[in-house]
């Protein structure tokens, strides 16, 4: 089963990049610019294994670290990898890992890897 992957950031190359590099990997990936529009979709979502989203949205939107936490209530197996400044960290602490943007975006296809592998171990096994 390919992995549910939902990535949410307002820049367009981040986004589109990313997504493609996580498709050429066989995920099934949802991405928004819009991180209202996400939280939307993630709550009518019916599996979402990991959440790529930058920490910090333009004012008047959810940032990322209230997206996980919303979505988390509902999935509470979700991983989250947050894109954002280094020293972020300390925000992030315990939510998900924290890659370094602007970066490489390897490390954000690695640290989504990462993620989706602890999170099918620690998620209950579902039903076939």
């Amino acid at each position: 089963m390919p992995a549910s992957i939902v990535i949410v950031h307002d820049d367009p190359t981040f986004l589109e990049t990313t997504a493609t590099l996580l498709r050429a990997d066989g995920y099934d990936v949802a991405a928004f610019e819009d991180s209202m529009a996400a939280m939307n979709a993630l709550e009518s979502a019916a599996h979402v294994e990991v959440l790529v989203t930058r920490v910090n949205f333009p004012e008047g939107k959810p940032n990322g670290i209230s997206l996980a936490l919303v979505t988390r209530t509902k999935r509470p197996f979700l991983k989250v990898v947050f894109a954002g400044k280094p020293g972020l960290d300390r925000l992030t602490e315990d939510l998900g890992e924290l890659v370094s943007y602007p970066g490489d975006l390897g490390e954000v296809v690695q640290a989504v890897t990462r993620a989706l592998a602890e999170a099918r171990r620690s998620a209950p096994q579902r039903e076939a």
